[in-house]
């Protein structure tokens, strides 16, 4: 059983800290923004999921330790329209960590780890929570630093006062610029 544990321990350090020759093309600062779906799980099985269809998301990242790890912020909003037809919102900043798996011909598969914050506004109700999304995606880097970024995160939410959790599936799809020296 220490055998096998053993050696994942050892290809995962060896994943981690291995640096790619391609690396010296790495650009340590990447700024995207797009649009995103985002379907909730309300706590229960009271109510079916809710789907947040208009949305935008900017994501801001910062890679500083061997070229793979760094720091993310994100945050953004997903709107919808209710049965009563009032305007509901989620409104979500979150900030946490990135780690670029690879770097080949341009593609950055990544997996990023985040807590923040997401308020909930209707008419005549607002709530505020605590939010922790985990997820992944690719940068796709077609031109000097330019491409496409496609995520996908799954988030739980713990409204203030609310004793179920709410989960969340966002979708992002947008283009990615990559600053570097």
């Amino acid at each position: 059983m220490t055998r096998p544990l053993i050696a994942l321990l050892c290809v995962s350090t060896f994943v981690a800290l291995a640096r790619p020759a391609i690396a010296q093309d790495r650009r340590p600062l990447t700024v995207a923004v797009g649009m995103t779906t985002l379907s909730e799980d309300p706590p229960g099985a009271v109510f079916p999921s809710v789907d947040y269809d208009r949305g935008w998301a900017v994501s801001v990242s910062y890679t500083f330790l061997w070229d793979r790890l760094g720091a993310v912020a994100d945050f953004g909003s997903n709107k919808r329209t209710n049965f009563f037809d009032e305007e509901q919102e989620l409104t979500y900043y979150l900030f946490g960590a990135r780690y670029d798996l690879a770097n080949w011909l341009g593609l950055v598969p990544y997996a990023v780890g985040l807590v923040g914050r997401e308020k909930f506004t209707e008419p005549g109700l607002a709530d505020e929570g605590t939010a922790f999304q985990v997820g992944g995606g690719v940068d796709a880097l077609l031109w000097k630093g330019i491409g496409a970024r496609g995520e996908v995160d799954y988030q739980i939410v713990k409204y203030d006062g609310d004793q179920g959790r709410y989960r969340n599936w966002r979708i992002f799809v947008g283009g990615v610029v990559a600053i570097g020296w």
